[in-house]
This record gives structure tokens, C-alpha cells and sequence, in this order.
């Protein structure tokens, strides 16, 4: 009897295998090591990824599947240190154009990047704008559907639910993490894309608290060959436009530009604005503009040598915080080579009033230079 089972498992497990791709891989294994200054004048170095310090990836596995009608993907990650789950969802496609997800994806749907070279190793000040410059992404952390009707028009709905168990009321779920967006593109011309995101209880302007939501909209720009152009706005409504002690969250005008005319050569240019910013001397004061910008240059040449350099400003008031940070002013300058499976890169970054990666013991009246050199080392398999 275990022998027929055995035999009937087998036969379905290859009758599958004829109808779905399952796949392993070893990466993005994706690690920064930085060595830079402090504000005590003493050189210093840490492990970290592009975004911050800390959770380096030494090691990542994944697996996949996809079928025609359903589909799956697991990723574990090792920083040195500690196993952490990546990206761990399911999905069914009970029509071609409708997938229901259950789980946590990072898929970026519908996001408007338009990044420098320079966001891949370090981000000080106006370096960090350039992800979601005009459009953030969707995500699904517990239930979400993608529905495409047409080749051209997708539409994404989610909303987050626990993964250990607890109970949470069906309407606030949806009320205060539910996510929605549209994007559709208009032939060979560009995508328009709309969103809004519930963010949870907030505050109005009078203190009072209120659900609030995160509304944008942007359009991308692809009509040009070597041409891409993104605006968009970003606006927090209700008990999303001020926080507990009454600074306003501004509204934000972004806007990017990127140029690939001429081969090898990519140059970018971002803009991104915080309209009506709070003013932390008095909670109460808004009216500020606060701008950053960054521009990037990138060449390749050779074997997959690229060069790049870039330059970016964010003033007081984009930088600011509760802890009143001043402007910055950086730049960067590095070069790094490409192989089918690997990438190693050097740069040397440098940013006022201490704005690096490495600006942890920075404190509100940091005036000094920073200067930090990544070493970028990625792998996937």
C-alpha cells in the first residue's frame, strides 16, 4: 500500500512539474562596508546597507513558483548575525486577469523611481529622495488583489492583517491600512497613476483625532526615446495632515528628470518639495518651503566599468525634524565593474554638517564636514 502511494505521489508531483516552473536562488545578497568619520574626528567603520547602518546580507535563499493559476515565494536573509523572513506570500489567479495575494510582498507596484547610481551606496540629505520620487510604492502585508482588465490598466487593493494570530476588527483594518491605486498607460506616451493610502488615527489642525489619508497622484513620461520625465504630488489629508503636537505634515511637489541620450552616458535630476513645512520653534507656525534636488551622472564603458558622480542640496527646513537638523550639502565620486553575477564598487562621499551614514553621534549643532567611503558588494545567483 505505501509503495502505491509512494508511486501515485510521484506521478502527481511530475504531472505538476509539467505545468509549473519552481525556482531556487542565493540572492540579492547585498551589503555595504563603510569606513568614514565621526564627529569626534575618529575614522570609523560599520557594516550597513545603501539605506542605513546595520543588515548587511551575507546570505539569502529563495524559492519560487508559478503556474498558470497560482504561485508562491519564500525568502530567508542572514546579516551576520540573525536569520530575518523576507518577502513570504501565496497567490491564486482564478481568471488571468484578477491574482489574490495572502502574505508580505515587496513587488514596488506602481512605484515612480528615478534613481542615481549615488542611491545604491549611500543616501546623505537630497541623496535620499530619489525612490518613490513621485509615486510610492503598494505593498501587501496580509490580503491583496491585482486586477489588470486590460493590458494597459491595473488596479491594486490591499489592506494589512496580522500574521501571528491576533484579532483585529474587519473595518478598521481596511479603515486605517488599506491601501488603493490605478495606473494606466496611455499608449507609447506615459502611465497616469492615483492612490491613496489610509494611514490611521490622527490629528487635525485643531487637535482633534481623525482617521487621515495619504493621497498622490503622478504621471511618467516615456514618449522620448532617452527620455524619462515624472511629476507627481503627494498630500496627507484628514488626521494624516499634523501629528500629535500639531506639525503639520506638508504636502510634497516632486519631480524628475532622466536623460540616456547618448550611449553609456545616463544623467538624472530630481527635485522634491515639502510645501507648507512646520516650523519646530512654534508647532503652530507652517509656511516654510523645504526643497532638496540631487543630480547624477553615470557612465559605462569597457567591460562593465561604470564611473558616476553626483551632487545634491536639501535645506533646513526638508531636513528638519524634532531634532532641528540643518541644511546638506553632498556629494559623491566612484567607480565600480559588473559581472553576470556580481557587482563591487568604491566610492567617496562627503556631506556637511555631518549628514552621512555614519552621522550617529551627530547632535543638533553639528557643523563639521562628514566624509564616509562605501564599498558596495552585491551577488545574486
Amino acid at each position: 500500500m505505501k509503495k502505491l502511494i509512494g508511486t501515485v505521489a510521484a506521478a502527481a508531483l511530475l504531472a505538476s512539474a509539467a505545468f509549473a516552473e519552481i525556482s531556487f536562488g542565493a540572492g540579492y545578497l547585498n551589503s555595504r562596508y563603510f569606513i568614514g568619520s565621526d564627529e569626534s574626528g575618529n575614522v570609523v567603520s560599520t557594516f550597513g546597507q545603501q539605506w542605513g547602518l546595520g543588515g548587511p546580507r551575507f546570505s539569502a535563499f529563495n524559492i519560487s513558483g508559478d503556474s498558470e493559476h497560482a504561485g508562491f515565494m519564500g525568502e530567508i536573509q542572514h546579516n551576520g548575525y540573525d536569520w530575518a523572513i523576507g518577502q513570504s506570500f501565496t497567490y491564486i489567479k482564478p481568471i488571468e486577469q484578477i491574482q489574490l495575494i495572502f502574505g508580505f510582498t515587496d513587488q514596488n507596484y506602481l512605484r515612480s523611481d528615478n534613481n542615481l547610481m549615488q542611491f545604491d551606496y549611500t543616501r546623505p540629505g537630497a541623496f535620499g529622495i530619489d525612490e518613490g520620487i513621485t509615486f510610492d510604492e503598494f505593498e501587501v502585508s496580509g490580503v491583496g488583489l491585482v486586477i489588470k482588465p486590460i493590458e494597459s490598466l491595473m488596479v491594486f487593493a490591499a489592506f494589512d492583517v496580522p500574521f501571528n494570530g491576533s484579532l483585529g476588527k474587519l473595518n478598521e483594518q481596511i479603515g486605517r491600512t488599506g491601501k488603493l491605486g490605478v495606473g494606466y498607460t496611455i499608449g507609447d506616451i506615459g502611465t497616469v497613476k492615483a492612490g491613496v493610502w489610509a494611514k490611521g488615527k490622527g490629528y487635525n489642525k485643531d487637535g482633534e483625532e481623525k482617521d487621515g489619508v495619504n493621497v498622490e497622484a503622478a504621471f511618467d513620461l516615456t514618449a522620448v526615446d532617452g527620455l524619462f520625465v515624472t511629476v507627481g504630488a503627494k498630500i496627507p489629508l484628514g488626521g494624516a495632515a499634523y501629528t500629535s503636537d500639531l506639525n503639520r505634515n506638508p504636502v510634497q511637489v516632486n519631480a524628475g528628470i532622466g536623460l540616456s541620450f547618448i550611449e553609456n552616458l545616463s544623467i538624472k535630476l530630481n527635485f522634491a518639495s515639502k510645501l507648507n513645512a512646520p516650523n519646530y520653534d512654534d508647532a503652530k507656525v507652517d509656511g516654510n518651503f523645504g526643497f532638496a534636488t540631487d543630480l547624477g551622472v553615470d557612465y559605462t564603458f569597457g567591460e562593465n566599468w561604470t564611473v558616476f558622480g553626483a551632487v545634491g542640496y536639501a535645506n533646513n527646513v526638508y531636513m528638519q525634524s524634532e531634532n532641528n537638523y540643518k541644511d546638506c550639502l553632498s556629494f559623491g565620486v566612484g567607480i565600480q565593474k559588473a559581472w553576470s553575477n556580481g557587482t563591487l564598487g568604491i566610492e567617496f562621499v562627503g556631506a556637511t554638517n555631518y549628514h552621512t551614514v555614519l552621522d550617529n553621534t551627530r547632535d543638533d549643532n553639528s557643523t563639521g564636514f562628514g566624509w564616509m567611503i562605501p564599498i558596495k558588494m552585491q551577488v545574486s545567483f
